[in-house]
């Protein structure tokens, strides 16, 4: 009997341990893709970065700008949606989306950072 009860336990541990640990899909995601490295060479990633920072700079609801990669094929536009004060900071709602190529598009707060004037997501 306690043997049986010490197999149900462990039975039990073992089950519980199974369901706790999370899938390989659970793993961390980028936003831009897939996987974080889901074909963004690096010039990708510089001309996605500056046109998410020149529609940012014009702090204009409606600023869009775009990027194309000529050559991974990629392509982009980054847009603001809104824009507005948080802590004294400039800040503005911007989406990205992929118009060639995979990558999802995605929606981020972005402030201007006042010490280095650089564009930082602002959670």
């Amino acid at each position: 009997m306690r043997a049986l009860r010490y197999g149900l336990l462990a039975a039990a541990v073992i089950s519980a341990a199974v369901v706790v640990v999370p899938p390989a899909s659970a793993q961390l995601v980028s936003p831009f893709g897939k996987t974080s490295n889901d074909g963004m060479s690096k010039e990708d990633l510089a001309l996605m970065r500056k046109a998410m920072r020149d529609a940012l700079n014009e702090n204009k609801e409606g600023a869009s700008k775009a990027w194309t990669s000529k050559a991974s094929g990629r392509a982009g536009k980054a847009t603001v949606n809104k824009t507005y004060q948080q802590a004294g900071m400039q800040c503005a709602q911007l989406t990205h989306e992929f118009t060639s190529g995979p990558g999802n598009t995605y929606t981020a707060p972005m402030c201007k950072d006042k010490k280095d004037g650089a564009w930082k997501l602002a959670f």
